[in-house]
């Protein structure tokens, strides 16, 4: 995940795609939400069920989070593409 989102984070800043860029910052929010993951899992093992609750709740609110924050950036991206009326063109570099 970490060469897929670097690359195609890369390739979306070279050719001002918001669809490279998107789909490597999803590929990053992949990333943090197995961390988030493999924290809350380390917490319920460490300490039992009470504890595992209340990571679960902080754990589906990062998820939450990063998945709204991906959203946003595709929405402001998109209008802005839309308002500086770069969306109507079309490139391919064959």
């Amino acid at each position: 995940m970490v060469v897929e989102g670097v690359v195609a984070i890369g390739a979306g800043m070279a050719v001002g795609s918001l669809t490279l860029m998107a789909f490597g910052i999803d590929s990053v929010i992949e990333l943090a939400s197995a961390a988030v993951l493999i924290w809350r899992l380390t917490i319920e093992l460490r300490h039992g069920q009470a504890f595992s609750e209340r990571a679960e709740r902080t754990a589906s609110r990062i998820g939450g989070a990063l998945l709204f924050a991906l959203a946003a950036y595709i929405v402001v991206g998109a209008v802005w593409s839309l308002w500086t009326r770069h969306g109507e063109a079309f490139h391919f570099r064959g």
